[in-house]
């Protein structure tokens, strides 16, 4: 298993995570989700769509 999504600016790469981790949570076998970014205007900007 694996994979890897590519996506251009502004193209619902935030959307698409979040659908992912909310599917993931309703599988028997996932306890928990993390989301990481590597920048705090990431952190901001995610918190903000996330928040919608």
């Amino acid at each position: 298993a694996g994979g890897y999504i590519w996506h251009t600016t502004g193209s619902g790469k935030t959307l698409t995570s979040f659908k992912t981790a909310q599917l993931a949570t309703a599988l028997p076998f996932i306890d928990k989700v993390l989301f990481v970014v590597d920048r705090k205007d990431l952190d901001y900007q995610t918190m903000k769509e996330y928040d919608r």
